[in-house]
């Protein structure tokens, strides 16, 4: 059965990897208050039984390859910051892409 993630916690998971986890720049680059991404992280480690940042990205890589959450595409293509170009701009040219 797939777990249902919601836009939103989408969005922090792929802010994670891609903005080096650091909530600070997460909300920056999600335009969302630090209070509200460590809220969807809570939700995120509650659904997916993580207990901590490592752990919620080695589930969604995971789970991305076995095709049991909603939206693999956007977890397998996740890259680690550091290539020159926004949070904000790859999830946007991800999901018009």
């Amino acid at each position: 059965m797939a777990i249902r993630l919601t836009d939103a916690e989408q969005h922090v998971l792929v802010a994670l990897v891609e903005c080096g986890g650091q909530r600070r720049k997460m909300a920056e680059q999600l335009n969302m208050k630090r209070p509200t991404v460590g809220a969807h992280m809570t939700s995120l480690f509650r659904k997916t039984a993580s207990k901590n940042s490592v752990q919620l990205l080695r589930w969604a890589l995971t789970e991305a390859q076995r095709g049991t959450i909603d939206r693999p595409r956007r977890i397998v293509m996740l890259k680690w910051v550091g290539q020159g170009t926004s949070c904000r701009h790859r999830l946007s040219s991800e999901q018009t892409g």
